[in-house]
């Protein structure tokens, strides 16, 4: 009986800590908005009825606000391909829905040897197109030379801004869409390559959620080691109780999500966090316009092939390259029109 009660004396007031731990956090991640993007593998009818709300929206702004002024800080460059349907007009929404009149001056680099309907449409608009391929045929029925082409093609777009009068340049694919925070989040970007990560050449915007580690878990088991650490300290409980309650409250912070850290930091700093770079996808990279040249130069003459395409030959360069911890846009495309797979 006695060492029942001594055995209580020590695993209630543990149970008790640990407990309401697990309900702060759960009620903390209630509270938390989600603020990564979640990819959208719209199915071809959502995507269709997507896409089509996003080109009269964008239409609607672009009678709104016709011309864009020159931007010190930014410059977008969108690399375009044929889709048969219209992803650029979904892009450009979600931009005048982030910017609104301020947007920074956006070029369309047309990736394919001939014009199309949307891309004539845009030029009738006074947007301004780059036909980086015009009247050069080219061959993608090997999955190499398609890759080929499309790493050629990035770096290509790339080159078009290296004489930029504004400092960074975002290089966007056709398939996404931008957070509609996204304007405040890119200028707490540019704050922090300016300053703290003034030696960063390129950060990227996105990354696939569910393969995301780096940021992710050193966050979570930070914050896990310092309210154990804490109750530790408060309680003196037996290695025993100690040892479950760290597994209990590890697995319920887990459980919360990787991007949990994430999401409460930036409720709390309304400001995005760079960390190391994960080689992975390019749908927006956010370019340090007077390192440009540099990359360019050094890897266009680059080859890629399966398994070793741009955003391999990009992150495994000489150049310093970060990501944000969380998206910042979100991937719509269904079907690579170049791959002819999910991209």
């Amino acid at each position: 009986m006695f060492h029942l009660n001594l055995f209580a004396s020590h695993a209630i007031p543990l149970i008790f800590a640990y407990g309401s731990l697990v309900v702060l956090i759960s009620m903390i991640r209630a509270w938390t908005p989600h603020i990564s993007l979640e990819d959208h593998r719209l199915n071809s009818v959502q995507q269709e009825e997507f896409l089509n709300v996003s080109k009269l929206k964008h239409q609607s702004l672009q009678a709104k606000f016709p011309i864009r002024s020159p931007s010190r800080d930014l410059a977008i460059t969108i690399v375009t391909a044929n889709r048969a349907q219209p992803y650029i007009h979904a892009v450009l929404g979600s931009l005048f829905d982030a910017y609104g009149v301020d947007l920074p001056p956006v070029t369309l680099c047309s990736v394919e040897s001939h014009s199309y309907g949307e891309i004539e449409q845009l030029r009738r608009e006074r947007w301004s197109v780059v036909e980086i391929n015009k009247d050069y045929p080219f061959n993608t029925s090997v999955l190499s030379l398609r890759i080929a082409k499309e790493t050629g093609d990035y770096w290509k777009c790339l080159n078009l801004t290296r004489n930029s009068e504004a400092r960074y340049t975002l290089l966007l694919e056709d398939d996404i869409f931008v957070h509609e925070r996204f304007r405040g989040m890119v200028e707490s970007l540019t704050y922090q390559m300016d300053t703290t990560s003034s030696h960063v050449d390129y950060a990227k915007l996105y990354h696939i959620n569910r393969l995301r580690h780096i940021s992710s878990m050193p966050q979570i088991i930070g914050v896990y080691l310092l309210l154990s650490s804490l109750l530790h300290w408060l309680l003196a409980p037996r290695p025993v109780l100690t040892l479950i309650g760290y597994l209990v409250l590890l697995i319920h912070l887990n459980n919360q999500g990787n991007l949990f850290p994430a999401d409460f930091r930036y409720s709390l700093t309304d400001s995005v966090y760079l960390t190391m770079s994960e080689s992975c996808c390019t749908p927006a990279v956010f370019f340090r316009t007077a390192s440009i040249p540099a990359i360019v130069d050094a890897l266009i003459q680059e080859k890629s092939f399966a398994g070793h395409a741009k955003d391999h030959i990009l992150d495994e360069s000489r150049f310093v390259g970060r990501e944000t911890d969380f998206n910042l846009v979100s991937h719509i495309g269904l079907i690579s029109s170049l791959r002819r797979n999910q991209p």
